[in-house]
């Protein structure tokens, strides 16, 4: 009986050591996108839905395609936010570095905003799909608004990202 309750007493700890370290790592990165969307003039809710969306806050996530960490950030697009903006980034394994990951995010996701005239259902699109692809879709489909663009034209994964990233920023704006 004692040994059970022994096991119970380490298992105990345990969760809650795991449950400190999730609260603590979401924390951290909920601090991190404050502090850049603040810096670069984004809303941090907004900022906290798109790193919801990419990563659900695991600062070791990769996608598929080779995305890295809490914003998910493609190594050539890293490195071309990075010399823009006179960052140091030394190759793709820096991705995981959650401050220099949500630096990078926010730098590039703020350069979108601009880009498409801070429409959130382009330059979220843009985020997911690349900057290129949402332009030509724009382009070729004048006469529909853009969220019918996104929600018609943009492939499946795009068209299904928007409203999930939209949503997340909603509920973080609380």
């Amino acid at each position: 009986m004692v040994a059970i309750g022994g096991v119970a007493a380490v298992l105990a700890v345990v969760l809650v050591g795991c449950l400190f370290q999730t609260f603590h790592r979401e924390k951290n990165w909920r601090v991190l996108a404050a502090k850049y969307a603040y810096r670069t003039g984004l809303d941090p809710a907004m900022v906290m839905a798109v790193i919801r969306a990419e990563s659900a806050g695991n600062p070791s996530a990769v996608s598929r395609a080779g995305a890295r960490g809490l914003m998910q950030l493609m190594p050539s697009t890293a490195k071309e936010v990075a010399g823009n903006a006179g960052v140091r980034y030394r190759g793709a394994d820096d991705l995981f570095d959650p401050d220099l990951n949500v630096r990078l995010g926010t730098l590039y996701l703020a350069q979108l905003r601009r880009m498409f005239r801070d429409d959130p259902w382009l330059y979220i699109a843009a985020y997911n799909a690349g900057p290129g692809a949402i332009g030509r879709l724009r382009q070729a489909n004048p006469e529909l608004s853009s969220e019918e663009v996104i929600r018609r034209c943009a492939p499946a994964e795009t068209r299904a990202y928007v409203p999930t990233v939209l949503r997340y920023w909603k509920r973080e704006a609380g």
